[in-house]
Order: structure tokens, then sequence, then C-alpha cells
């Protein structure tokens, strides 16, 4: 027997099926489009925009709010052709109540970024850093793994930050004597980088790495992930770092001539690329990327970190290898 809905009416009585009312209710809504609050969208949400993925749509969580798409994008979380692909399907609400709770939960629980004075690289705290416009959680603490700084031009050599972000900012921080105390420490606390030589790119330790001018740790372990190296116009392609930062070492170091050992040792053990056919980057594994020419572990979980990926193009557009390194890869 059909279920009805009873109805009274200026006297009258209307008998209305029940499904059909939930019809009337749910349809409209099916035919909304729905645009994508950067302010206030979930880590799902983001992720699902072409050409985000998931570590690009935390690191925008962790930079919120927004005062405009302008703000956002002067931010440089994501590449422009990216921004250009879901630009349409996003908006800012800054005056949504979610913005303004963002907003007075980062005054409330973060100290004012110049209490006393502008903001020391060398020394500020990850919460001092993460209140500088442009900046967010994940580059705080690179920034943290990238000290001591010099200068702020040392500072501004190592590309931890946007141009655009740097020139927000740059009246508000400062490079101390710290780092010279650091440095100090540095010298006196490791055994010399170069005993007998300059540091061999295929074979230094992670701390001989981390010792060279304009590394830093996170950077080290970039370099030994990227590992071997044929040359040492093998290793600058890589863009593991900025070319300033390599013109400060490149004469403490080396490539020898083992990077041909460890590549023969690579290739025994890692399955083959293109056993079955070209390696897909949306469902290859950690140690089927890993094998592919130029990418190593790091940049392998990277490509995971940005599934899915709707084309090649699309994949290339979010940076994650250097064009050098897509060129060696794109035919596998």
């Amino acid at each position: 027997m059909r279920k009805h809905l009873l109805l009274a009416s200026v006297g009258l009585i209307w008998f209305l099926p029940i499904a059909d009312v939930a019809i009337a209710k749910t349809v409209p809504a099916a035919n909304q489009s729905v645009i994508v609050d950067l302010n206030t969208a979930t880590l799902e949400e983001l992720n699902a925009l072409p050409g985000v993925g998931a570590a690009k749509a935390q690191a925008i969580i962790d930079a919120r709010p927004y005062a405009s798409m302008d703000d956002f994008a002067s931010k440089g979380i994501v590449s422009k052709s990216a921004l250009d692909k879901f630009k349409d399907s996003v908006t800012v609400s800054f005056s949504s109540t979610s913005a303004k709770k963002a907003k007075k939960a980062k005054a409330d629980t973060t100290e004012p970024v110049a209490p006393t004075g502008p903001v020391d690289l060398d020394s500020a705290s990850l919460d001092e850093l993460n209140a500088l416009p442009g900046v967010g959680a994940a580059k705080a603490q690179a920034i943290i793994d990238g000290r001591p700084y010099e200068s702020i031009d040392d500072f501004a050599s190592k590309g931890i930050v946007s141009k655009s972000a740097l020139e927000k900012f740059q009246g508000l921080v400062t490079v101390s004597g710290s780092s010279k105390k650091a440095k100090k420490a540095k010298a006196d606390a490791p055994p010399p980088a170069t005993p007998s030589g300059p540091i061999d790119l295929n074979k230094a330790t992670l701390e001989e790495l981390n010792a060279l001018p304009g590394v830093g740790a996170a950077k080290a372990q970039a370099i030994i992930d990227a590992r071997p190296y044929d040359s040492m116009d093998d290793f600058a392609s890589k863009a593991i770092v900025s070319k300033s930062a390599l013109d400060k070492f490149k004469d403490m170091v080396t490539v020898s001539a083992g990077s041909k050992k460890t590549k023969a040792a690579k290739a025994d053990t890692a399955p083959p690329a293109t056993s079955s056919g070209p390696v897909d980057l949306n469902s290859a594994s950690l140690q089927e990327l890993d094998a592919l020419p130029g990418i190593g572990a790091a940049k392998a979980q990277a490509i995971i970190d940005g599934r899915p990926y709707d084309s090649v193009e699309d994949f290339a557009s979010k940076g994650i290898v250097s064009n050098f390194v897509l060129g060696k890869l794109k035919d596998l």
C-alpha cells in the first residue's frame, strides 16, 4: 500500500504521496554547482581540485585565512598553471564566520610578530615564523632546518620562500649574531668535512652534506635520496639546491666514479621500470617510481602524495620534478 502525507488547508484535506514530497525536496539541490571556499574547505575537497594533491591541500589549510583570491595567489602555494585550472571552481569568503574565527584564533594563539623588534630568522620559534605573512607551518619548519643564515641575502638565496612572500615580511625580520655562534659551534663539533679532499656527493654522510654552505638538513637528505650522480652537471640539473648555493660549495665537492657501481646495484635490486609497459604515475609503487631516472625516494613519495593526475601535462604542471628530469622519464 502506498503511504500518503495528510495535509489540511482551508478546511480541505489533501493526500500527497510521501515519496513525491521527498523528491520535490531533493531535486533542486542536485542541480546546484558547488564552489569550494579556500577558507573553509576540507582536506578532501581541496585534494580533489585539479593540480593540487594532498600535500598542497594541507599547505592551503595551513596558510589560512585568505583575504582574497589575489592574496591566495601571492602566497605561491600552487603554480599559476594549476591555479588557472581550478580558479573558476573556488572562492574566498573572507567575510564568512569561519574565516573570522580563523583570524581571531591566529591572533589569540600566535605571539606578536615583533613585540620587541624584528623576528630573528636564526632564533625565532616555529610559531613566530608561522605568523609571518606568506609563510605557514611547512615553510616555518624549512626556515628552521636551513639555519644558520649569514644575512638576509643568504636566506633569500636558499629559495625557502618565494620572492613575493619575502617582500611582504622583509622589513619584519633580521639575522642576528646568533648565526655566528651557531656557525662556531658547528665548526667546533663535527669532524672536518674534507679530511682527505673534497666531499663526494655520491658517498658523503648527512652530516657532511649538512655542513656545506647553503644546504641544511632537508636538502642534505634530498641530495642523498637522488643518488647516484654521473657528474657535477648531472647533480646541477636535478635542481636540488639553487644555483647561488651551488656556486658557494662547488669547489668543495666532487662526484666519484663510484656512481656507476651504485647505479648498477640499483638496477640489480629495483624492479624494471617498464617490465609490463610504461609506469602509471597514478598507481605505481614507491619502488617503481624510485627506479625511474632522476627520481629517488623523496620525489617518488612526492609523486604519490600529489595523486591523482589527469595527464602527463597535469603532472608536469605540479613542478614535482624539473623539466630536465621530466624529459628523461616522459617516455617511461
